[in-house]
C-alpha cells in the first residue's frame, strides 16, 4: 500500500519533483564548487551529502516510471544528469585534493 501511494505521488507530481531536484543538484553543485574553491562558506561534505541526497531520490523517481513500463527521452536524460553531477562533484575533490599538493 506504501509503495503504491509513493508510486502514484511520483506520476502525479512528476514535472515538480523533476523541476526541484534538478535545481537542488544545480544550486548545490555551483555552492559545492564556491565552497572547494574558497570563496563561499559552506563545508563541501554536507553538499556532498545533499547533492548525493537529491540524486538518489531522483534515480527513485526514474525508477518508478521504469516500473511501470515508461520508456521516454527524459527517463534516459535524467539518470545522465545525475552522472554529470557526480562527475562534478568527483572532479571538485580531485581538484581540491590538487590544490592542496602546491
Amino acid at each position: 500500500m506504501f509503495w503504491g501511494a509513493l508510486i502514484l505521488f511520483s506520476h502525479q507530481y512528476c514535472v515538480a519533483i523533476c523541476g526541484v531536484l534538478v535545481s537542488v543538484m544545480t544550486g548545490v553543485s555551483l555552492w559545492r564548487l564556491g565552497a572547494v574553491l574558497g570563496m563561499i562558506p559552506g563545508d563541501p561534505k554536507l553538499l556532498l551529502g545533499v547533492l548525493g541526497l537529491a540524486g538518489v531520490l531522483l534515480l527513485l523517481h526514474v525508477f518508478s516510471w521504469w516500473l511501470v513500463g515508461v520508456v521516454m527521452l527524459p527517463t534516459y536524460i535524467l539518470p545522465g544528469v545525475v552522472g554529470l553531477y557526480g562527475g562534478f562533484a568527483w572532479g571538485c575533490d580531485l581538484f581540491r585534493g590538487s590544490r592542496r599538493i602546491f
